[in-house]
């Protein structure tokens, strides 16, 4: 077969192609391989693990390591080491910087789900066939807990996207193939600090990512509903504003935020009606309470009342039947309500209400919005496997 010029330039070509490539990639495979061979070394040596994933984070800069199993496999090594060498100073009760071992907690999940998925992707055949999931989602599944506490401690320090960012990836656990094995229920409890965090910060969006997991926590359902109103109050959404504050009250009766608002809110869009059955229903939950009786007057519900009930006032006199006027009258700031008695005009208390019983502007909406959300202990350590925290949420007295 007669070969012309024109195969041999092409020949040629490909020749020096392939040497230039070669020229280009056997330089960087060897320094690949000396990275490699210097983080094991490392990880050998029993220290210096934080410098054996510096050396890993490194060749991951390059697109071309970015789906190399190996990489990834001696980066998430070097960060297990890390933090088993940071919980034994905890055990040992040596200086350890907490904040820092619970970033590190994160982080080693997030590069275990990241080496994870590379582990899982079919073979030749089609196959899923990961070869670290068993071993790796045994490690991780110990330790799991300390994201959620994790999250505890640094809403304690008020940073609450770090706080957020714990409990999401605690909560997201449950989705991640690699936990397929455990099948992890729900986490109310930790949907609920989202919702908490996202409420601080101000920002919707993440408040109500797990908002519907958050309401199945029922230890912590009346804060909830409160962070949801103030949230959906601040998105104009009046809607699930309304809804929010229907749900709370008709729970919680006896938590005044609910009933406020409720009030404020029918009597701004003046649906004396909707307002009216609120009344009652907190009349029937406690007939008694000075707020919902002052509430019922301001009605209009006992407008025939108010021409003399302002010389018993004015007077200092007892009211008999407290079911009928009102006996609490008395005991309320007399100065405010006697000069809306002048008027006797029970159309200018109804428009006074709100006002009058919603919180001053510099004061906080409810205890539970002003409050951090948590009782910790001093300073949260690692022991072991878990931080001890309190599991419970209490409302300051």
């Amino acid at each position: 077969m007669f070969y012309g010029p024109l195969f041999h330039l092409n020949r040629m070509k490909r020749i020096v192609i392939l040497s230039l490539l070669l020229i280009i990639l056997v330089p960087c495979l060897n320094a690949q391989r000396k990275e490699i061979g210097q983080a094991r070394t490392f990880m050998k040596s029993g220290k210096n693990f934080d410098r054996a994933e510096k050396l890993m984070r490194d060749l991951l800069k390059d697109s071309a390591n970015q789906e190399n199993l190996k990489i990834h496999s001696i980066l998430c090594d070097a960060l297990r080491k890390q933090y088993e060498a940071g919980n034994m100073k905890m055990y040992l009760k040596q200086k350890v910087d907490t904040a820092q071992l619970f970033h590190l907690t994160r982080t080693m999940f997030t590069d275990f789900e990241t080496l994870d998925s590379l582990d899982a992707r079919p073979n030749k055949k089609g196959e899923v066939k990961p070869r670290y999931r068993d071993k790796n989602a045994q490690f991780l599944n110990t330790y799991r807990m300390n994201l959620f506490n994790g999250g505890v401690f640094f809403i304690r320090k008020q940073d609450y996207l770090t706080a957020y960012k714990m409990f999401d990836m605690y909560i997201d656990c449950a989705q991640q193939p690699l936990f397929t094995s455990y099948h992890y229920p729900d986490s109310p409890e930790a949907a609920y600090w989202t919702v908490f965090c996202g409420y601080k910060m101000q920002d919707a969006d993440l408040a109500l990512k797990y908002a519907d997991m958050a309401l199945e926590d029922t230890a912590h359902l009346e804060f909830t509903y409160e962070y949801l109103a103030e949230i959906y109050k601040k998105q104009d959404d009046r809607e699930r504003y309304v809804q929010a504050l229907r749900d709370g009250f008709f729970r919680y009766k006896d938590n005044k935020y609910f009933f406020t608002y409720l009030i404020d809110h029918y009597n701004a869009v003046q649906q004396s009606d909707s307002a009216m059955n609120i009344v009652d229903a907190a009349l029937e939950h406690d007939p008694d309470s000075e707020l919902f009786l002052f509430a019922k007057i301001l009605s209009g519900r006992l407008t025939l009342f108010a021409k003399w009930l302002y010389p018993l006032l004015f007077f200092g006199q007892d009211i008999i039947n407290p079911h009928q006027i009102g006996l609490f009258a008395c005991k309320l700031l007399k100065c405010r309500i006697l000069s809306l008695l002048e008027l006797y005009d029970s159309c200018s208390l109804i428009k006074e209400f709100p006002s009058f019983l919603a919180p001053a502007a510099d004061d906080p909406v409810d205890p539970a919005l002003a409050d951090d959300g948590i009782s910790l202990l001093a300073d949260p350590g690692i022991v072991e496997k878990l931080i001890d925290v309190p599991e419970t949420h209490v409302r300051p007295v």
